[in-house]
Parts: structure tokens; sequence; C-alpha cells
């Protein structure tokens, strides 16, 4: 999301999702941000830990629509009121970064971080609706993994170069 926002695709993680996200529903989802999702305090009913949650992991996963699906997640509580993890955040995050910068999240970050970090073989999981995953399911090797933990401490930075926004 840093780089999307450093690229202009993104403006502030402060924005609505509504901003990004065509057909969201108004029933109190435009009133999460970027920074909720990112933090996983968006309030949607969604708990992956919860196997009675209406956006469960799992639910989503049987989804042939992952959209239409988290579209019809109710509210639970206040967007930014309580952290509670779920898939589900990332996933929007994710389709927030598709639809702003016009490309698959995979191909986003291959150009982005993966290239600049020379890492050339990684696979990420595409669903049904034919978006990239987002919220895990990212194979890559150990010293792939070992390369993202360097540049972060390294300042997000590699060979000198900020390829990530510090802030």
């Amino acid at each position: 999301m840093g780089i999307a926002i450093q690229r202009g695709y993104v403006r502030s993680v402060g924005d609505s999702i509504a901003a990004y996200l065509p057909k969201l529903p108004h029933d109190g989802k435009q009133e999460i941000t970027i920074r909720d999702l990112l933090k996983m305090r968006s309030g949607l009913d969604a708990d992956d830990e919860g196997p009675n949650s209406p956006g469960n992991e799992d639910r989503l996963g049987q989804s042939a629509d992952w959209m239409a699906t988290i579209y019809a997640v109710p509210m639970k509580q206040r967007p930014g009121a309580k952290y509670v993890y779920c898939s589900l955040n990332a996933f929007l995050a994710e389709a927030i970064i598709e639809n702003a910068a016009k490309v698959a999240l995979d191909e986003f970050a291959r150009v982005s971080l993966f290239a600049p970090l020379r890492i050339a073989k990684f696979e990420w999981r595409h669903v049904p609706v034919g978006r990239t995953t987002g919220q895990g399911n990212l194979r890559r090797t150990t010293r792939d993994e070992a390369a993202i933990g360097q540049v972060n401490l390294n300042g997000c930075q590699t060979s000198g170069r900020q390829i990530i926004p510090r802030a």
C-alpha cells in the first residue's frame, strides 16, 4: 500500500475504502478507511477464528464471487474500534491496489517490490473473480523471504534505493 501511495495510485491510508471499491454498499462500510483494513480494525463481522463469522476466511474461500461475498458481510462494530484478524481485510486492501493501479497485485509487486529485491520466482494465488488473494498464499523461497526482511531492517532500502516509503 505504501508503494501504491508513493506512486500516486492511492491518496492516503485515511481514505474511505468507498473511493476505490465500486458498488460498495453504503451500510456503514463507507466509514472504513484503508488504515482500518491495514490494522485489522474494519468493524466487519469477519473473524478467521470464528467458524460462524459471516466474513470467515473459509466462507470466503468457498465463494465464486469474493467481492459480492465481502459486500454482503454486515458491519459488527464501528470501524477502528477493535482489532480482529480476518483475511477479508487484507483482500480488500489488495483489491484497492488492483483497482487503483489497474494491474493485478502480483504484477504490481513483481515490478515495484520483488524486482528491486531480485526476487524472480514467486506465485500468488488467484481467486475465481480474477484477483490475487493478497492475504497470504504467496509462494517464495526462504532466501526471498529473508530479502523482504532485510529490506525492512535497512529502512525499506536496497542498494541505497528507497523502494518502500519509510512512512
